[in-house]
């Protein structure tokens, strides 16, 4: 092209955008990688309590005292606890999730919205640049084949 370089006057506002979207794209990965461990707290606990609850139960052939009984179901109740706890934490980490899944949504669709604007300006500005190019090249062409006097008519009297 004949002018200059095209220059996209919100590529500054674009680049923000681009970079949010990145940082949005870091904390969903966060926030997963939390969900997912508070996930695995939860089964860890849960996974707990059942083996507790199954020492509860009296094993043929044995007898437990009241005060084994007594330990192992506050010690089911407090795992039990721990469980419910786990599962507000794993609760409250799905939701991190979802609202940062759904911030990173709105920053994709301000970037593509900015790059579509800017793929829009670039065909406007390459075309208004090849109607310039052929406006010169016309031009150097009309001075080039413009009026002139044919050698034949001025040789042959």
């Amino acid at each position: 092209m004949s002018a200059g370089r095209f220059i996209f006057r919100l590529q500054r506002l674009l680049t923000l955008r681009q970079m949010a979207e990145r940082a949005a794209a870091i904390s969903l990965g966060s926030a997963q990688a939390v969900a997912s461990e508070a996930h695995a707290a939860q089964a860890t606990f849960a996974t707990r309590r059942a083996d507790a609850r199954g020492m509860m139960l009296p094993q043929p052939g044995t007898e437990r005292s009241v005060a084994e009984l007594t330990r192992a179901a506050f010690f089911v109740d407090q795992l039990h606890v721990q469980v419910v706890e786990a599962g507000k934490t794993t609760n409250a980490a799905d939701q991190q999730v979802r609202d940062t899944r759904e911030r990173l949504g709105e920053r994709v669709q301000a970037r593509r919205m900015l790059e579509r604007l800017r793929e829009r300006h670039l065909a406007e500005w390459s075309h208004v640049e090849e109607r310039h190019e052929r406006e010169v090249m016309d031009g150097l062409a009309r001075r080039m084949t413009g009026p002139r006097i044919e050698s034949t008519t001025l040789s042959n009297p």
